[in-house]
């Protein structure tokens, strides 16, 4: 087996066998929101091949419009409709749990627009408020942690 100097060596000598690309965002495009070496050079070269592209994300507390304002800043031309997210479950999970219109507890970040409402769901952050809820969303980063989890293990 040949090691690459490069996925774009690879891509070069293999996309005729390819119909279509599906790669990860984080830390294979951009890093902390920075577009990494090679990468802006990549998409072109899909794009002039013509091939569908896929992306997948597991920062579920970035919404897809914010996500793609960032790809745009770092040189890219993604659509939304390119961009998979590990959040964009919630809408099929919440039509299965008919959650559409009830009450949930938000943990973090869930993006903005927020995952959870555009899966139709009302969202609270209030402690409080667990009682009410018909479930609980877990998103990432920007909340009191030692609040949350207390609510979260008394309330279960």
């Amino acid at each position: 087996m040949k090691i690459h100097d490069s996925f774009i060596e690879w891509f070069e000598r293999n996309h005729r066998g390819l119909d279509a690309v599906v790669m990860d965002v984080d830390g294979i495009i951009v890093l902390n929101r920075k577009r990494l070496k090679g990468s802006l050079e990549m998409l072109r070269r899909i794009r002039e091949l013509n091939m569908p592209v896929s992306l997948l994300t597991n920062a579920g507390n970035i919404s897809k419009q914010d996500r793609i304002r960032h790809f745009r800043k770092a040189g890219f031309d993604f659509t939304e409709a390119e961009l998979t997210s590990c959040a964009d479950g919630l809408q099929e999970l919440s039509s299965r749990l008919n959650l559409k219109g009830k009450l949930v507890f938000a943990v973090g970040d869930l993006g903005r627009p927020d995952y959870a409402t555009i899966a139709g769901m009302k969202v609270t952050r209030n402690v409080r408020r667990l009682p009410e809820c018909a479930a609980v969303v877990v998103g990432e980063d920007h909340y009191d942690w030692e609040e949350v989890i207390n609510g979260l293990v008394n309330f279960f």
